[in-house]
């Protein structure tokens, strides 16, 4: 029985490779006419490096810094990404896919992927691997999704 792919999962560093995975995240999503949910997880940087940032920018407290920074960063993140999608989604003749949801969250990257890969509402997950195959296989992000995810994952390597 063929494949009934109807949500997928992007999984998108914003590099590069990355947007490579996009192209077959959308490919499968025009071949099944599925739609696709973008996740990029911002990574929370140190304490120590948003106290001095923000003394030197001159917020008056960490809390107003972290969400000015925050909800600047994300809506440009926001940006990008849609910007990615309508430039792939235009290079495929008849689009039958849509992108569903674009999330940005922040946290720890594996920690909230695992999050939405553990909940199972997707029929397969899409990601680019920057180390390369070999490095998917043996660690990082690419192996504990593979690990934990009872669905497809598709990891697109850095020279494809």
């Amino acid at each position: 029985m063929p494949p009934n792919i109807k949500k997928i999962l992007y999984l998108t560093d914003l590099s590069e490779n990355s947007r490579k995975a996009l192209v077959y995240a959308a490919s499968l999503a025009d071949v099944y006419g599925a739609a696709i949910t973008v996740l990029h997880v911002f990574e929370i940087s140190s304490p120590n490096a948003a106290l001095i940032a923000s003394a030197f920018l001159g917020y008056g407290s960490m809390d107003e810094f972290a969400k000015k920074r925050e909800g600047e960063i994300l809506q440009q993140i926001k940006g990008r990404i849609t910007g990615a999608c309508d430039e792939i989604g235009c290079q495929f003749p008849a689009c039958r896919f849509s992108v569903d949801q674009i999330l940005v969250e922040t946290g720890r990257v594996n920690d909230i992927i695992l999050q939405y890969v553990k909940k199972g509402e997707f029929d397969i997950i899409v990601m680019g691997n920057r180390r390369g195959i070999k490095e998917a296989i043996l660690g990082g992000t690419a192996k504990k999704v593979m690990r934990i995810c009872e669905k497809p994952v598709l990891v697109v390597p850095l020279d494809v």
